[in-house]
């Protein structure tokens, strides 16, 4: 299978849409105010730009952890040291990772203020 294949896949699978319209609901659901550093809450702008990083699936033959599903993260707010060649990410206030079951349905949810590639 090639690259595009499963990038296709995944589309089909868990539509970058859904994700960006979960991460989007959370942040409303949240009141638009996360913890990202454990620094207390930080307020988040309704208009808050989200940016895709990225979505892959899992596979666990075994109940363990989240079992098979999907992973996604969403950058809330612009992106900074965005560079295939820098190991870490930053965003304005932090990064979102979804977690979703086999049938694209969340899971849970993950807050971060840096993401470490």
């Amino acid at each position: 299978m090639s690259e595009m294949e499963i990038i296709q896949a995944l589309e089909r699978l868990l539509p970058t849409e859904k994700i960006m319209s979960d991460a989007r609901d959370l942040i409303e659901e949240c009141e638009y105010q996360f913890d990202f550093d454990e620094d207390g809450l930080v307020s988040i702008p309704v208009d808050v730009e989200l940016i895709f990083i990225s979505k892959s699936a899992l596979y666990t033959p075994f109940d363990v952890h989240f079992g098979t599903g999907y992973k996604s993260i969403v950058a809330v707010g612009n992106v900074r040291q965005y560079d295939l060649h820098i190991s870490d990410l930053a965003a304005d206030y932090g990064f979102i990772t979804l977690w979703y079951n086999r049938d694209a349905k969340i899971i849970t949810t993950d807050v971060m203020q840096k993401l470490f590639r």
